[in-house]
């Protein structure tokens, strides 16, 4: 794979060829979260370098909150049935997969800027209200 990288990013693509290598579309977001959560187990070296290039290019705040581009910036297209809709270039699937992403490269602020803890408690017990009743009374709404 490391053979393969996108010339402008240094990333991996999404999509190649199995059976010449070509490289078929850019890197994007939501492929990239998913891969994340499992490559620094099997190829630790490679994850840590690849993720400093995700984080350069993908990472991005958004209205306050972390979120994860679909396409590199200056690569944009449209949303497809892989990203779901984009909104200021920030993919929703990109953005929900780069959770584990983050949490399996070890990167706790990205998790916890992406993961506010009145908005999904839930997904860290770390922070999670102590009952349904505390995260009512704490809710904006």
């Amino acid at each position: 794979m490391a053979g393969n990288l996108d010339p402008e990013t240094g990333l991996m693509p999404s999509k190649i060829d199995y059976e010449t290598g070509a490289t078929l579309d850019v890197p994007r977001g939501s492929a990239l979260s998913f891969t994340f959560a499992f490559l620094p187990d099997f190829a630790p070296d490679f994850a840590h370098s690849q993720y400093a290039a995700y984080q350069r290019h993908f990472f991005k705040s958004t209205f306050g909150f972390a979120a994860i581009r679909e396409y590199p910036a200056h690569r944009g297209r449209r949303g497809d049935i892989d990203s779901g809709p984009l909104i200021l270039d920030v993919g929703a699937a990109a953005t929900g997969i780069g959770i584990a992403g983050t949490k399996a490269m070890g990167d706790e602020a990205t998790f916890q800027a992406v993961i506010p803890p009145k908005i999904s408690p839930a997904i860290n017990p770390a922070i999670a209200p102590k009952n349904l009743r505390q995260l009512v009374r704490q809710s904006p709404l």
